[in-house]
């Protein structure tokens, strides 16, 4: 016999994923944008909608306990990213996916981890452990792509946003792969 409480936790699941998805389309497009098209405006849309998608992650691990539905969910999110990237089917776009998948899914295990150890639940405590990983991953999958870019040709990208990113992710960058320099 089914328990009525769990009809109503799936379709409370559908819509915080259904809209953790269009916050994952919505970076999608404003990346697309920001590499067609470099503009100030361009940046704060693909930050804002990065942080939304970030929030909604957040949010996921509070409201959906099953791992295994968080993940499949994150895949699904990750592959609507992809779906949006010019250079669809090149190694560098799919490495670029499957890191921002790695960074913040291991942002979910730990938030998870969190909750389930902690007696009292502290939205702030929880989401300090996932925020970082979801930043981290979306600077990393940017920094991935955008290399792959640089070794595809006709690749539709400006020079100004390649500089934007790797001006500010080159110490990040630079403890992954030793010299790296955005002058070189």
């Amino acid at each position: 016999m089914a328990n009525l409480g769990e009809g109503k936790q799936w379709i409370k699941w559908s819509v915080l994923i259904g809209i953790s998805l269009i916050g994952a389309g919505i970076f999608g497009y404003a990346f697309r944008l920001w590499i067609v098209a470099p503009s100030l405006s361009s940046v704060i849309c693909l930050a804002l909608a990065a942080s939304v998608w970030i929030m909604f992650t957040v949010l996921k691990i509070f409201l959906i306990h099953r791992k295994g539905i968080m993940m499949t969910a994150l895949g699904f999110e990750c592959l609507l990213v992809w779906a949006f990237l010019p250079q669809g089917l090149s190694a560098f776009t799919w490495s670029a996916v499957i890191v921002l998948f790695g960074s913040i899914a291991a942002g979910i295990v730990r938030g998870r981890k969190d909750i389930e150890n902690s007696i009292k639940i502290k939205f702030f405590r929880t989401g300090d452990k996932v925020i970082p990983m979801g930043v981290t991953g979306v600077v990393l999958f940017i920094t991935v792509y955008l290399v792959g870019v640089f070794n595809l040709p006709g690749a539709p990208i400006h020079r100004e946003a390649i500089d934007l990113l790797l001006k500010g992710s080159e110490p990040m960058i630079s403890k992954f792969i030793p010299g790296f320099s955005r002058e070189k």
